[in-house]
């Protein structure tokens, strides 16, 4: 029985720390969503950031993203972004900030709210991170980022079982080539 424990509390921890390393947004492509037309120049260079993103050369794609806020902005894309390449250089006060801005820019970029949600669970915050994944599965019911975060919240900092299943099953059937989230919630059944 103890080794059981043993082994669920290390895949939980292994859990978290997958989620909060998590750069990726949720749906693939990075699309700027805005309800205007954009320029063919502001498009192409956004699309330059994400490729150099995606290389990892994040110095110049830092540049791209802050380009694209000079020319236009209102848009939360870049923020985003910027907010990513601070978290994988682990400069979590920098990276809020770009994704606070994103949300001033956006209030429904749930890919921002996500990652503010991690960063408050980080910080110990666990209704900031909450409302948080509230607010982004609620701009996005199809973050399956949002639906690990907050299962994994409700599972290890809340303790509801219930709230636990519904997102591991939801980010489930959102990423079904995960197969770790098949064991959290076999495991998770045993429990209720």
């Amino acid at each position: 029985m103890m080794q059981y424990i043993l082994i669920r509390v290390t895949g939980l921890i292994l859990l978290i720390f997958l989620s909060a390393c998590q750069l990726s947004p949720s749906k693939p492509g990075g699309e700027i969503a805005v309800e205007r037309e954009l320029s063919p120049e502001i498009i192409k260079l956004y699309q330059q950031g994400l490729h150099l993103m995606k290389i990892e050369n994040d110095e110049a794609a830092f540049k791209v993203f802050k380009s694209v806020s000079q020319q236009d902005d209102s848009l939360s894309g870049p923020y985003v972004n910027r907010g990513l390449i601070y978290l994988r250089a682990n400069d979590k006060n920098k990276a809020k900030a770009e994704f606070l801005g994103a949300v001033e820019r956006n209030s429904k970029n749930a890919t921002a709210l996500n990652q503010l949600g991690v960063l408050s669970r980080e910080e110990g915050d666990i209704e900031s991170a909450k409302s948080n994944y509230q607010a982004a599965l609620q701009a996005d019911p199809g973050h399956a980022n949002a639906h690990l975060n907050m299962g994994i919240l409700c599972d290890i900092y809340l303790q509801d079982k219930p709230c636990a299943m519904k997102h591991y099953k939801s980010y489930q059937v959102l990423r079904p080539g995960d197969e770790s989230i098949n064991n959290w919630i076999i495991d998770l059944q045993e429990q209720l």
